[in-house]
């Protein structure tokens, strides 16, 4: 795999260990779900193979929907955020474009671009999950009440971990 994050696995497996034993069944006031799997799609380093990212995320899609117990849901939210992800990346490039350590994080990046890529990619996994989970939308305030929470409390516990991590 082309400028796979080796250094990264540890930080991978406890997302996904967090992702299937403390946030898998546990929504926030009962709405809130929390997908801090999206955190290893779009923490990958920003020139990466995209045919690389894809497969990885099509296997931690794979993962959390055996776990999960959905029939492709998580995998196919996963692969469109990876293939989407290029195209965030390319509109949200800073002044100075970016430096030569292509990683994507708080360190690296700032506030502002973080919040911006995480909320913006997070919001288009979630809204996606969630339609493909539905399929029919028959309360909508309910449908965007339950994508906006799940967004912001991901978003919310991405930044968290992305903060503990960085110290």
């Amino acid at each position: 795999m082309n400028n796979f994050p080796i250094h990264k696995i540890p930080y991978f497996l406890i997302l996904i260990f967090l992702q299937i034993f403390i946030f898998l069944n546990n929504p926030l006031f009962g709405i809130a779900f929390c997908f801090v799997y999206v955190a290893c799609i779009l923490m990958w380093p920003i020139d990466a193979n995209i045919s690389a990212l894809m497969t990885f995320s099509f296997f931690i899609g794979l993962v959390i929907d055996m776990f999960s117990n959905t029939l492709g849901v998580h995998t196919s939210a996963s692969v469109f955020t990876a293939y989407t992800r290029t195209f965030w990346i390319k509109y949200l490039t800073p002044t100075g474009g970016y430096d030569k350590s292509n990683e994507i994080s708080l360190k690296s990046l700032g506030r502002l671009w973080i919040i911006n890529y995480l909320t913006i990619n997070t919001l288009i996994h979630i809204c996606l999950l969630y339609i493909i989970e539905n399929l029919e939308i028959v309360h909508w305030g309910w449908f965007i009440l339950k994508i906006l929470s799940s967004t912001l409390f991901t978003c919310l516990m991405i930044y968290v971990i992305e903060v503990l991590a960085n110290n």
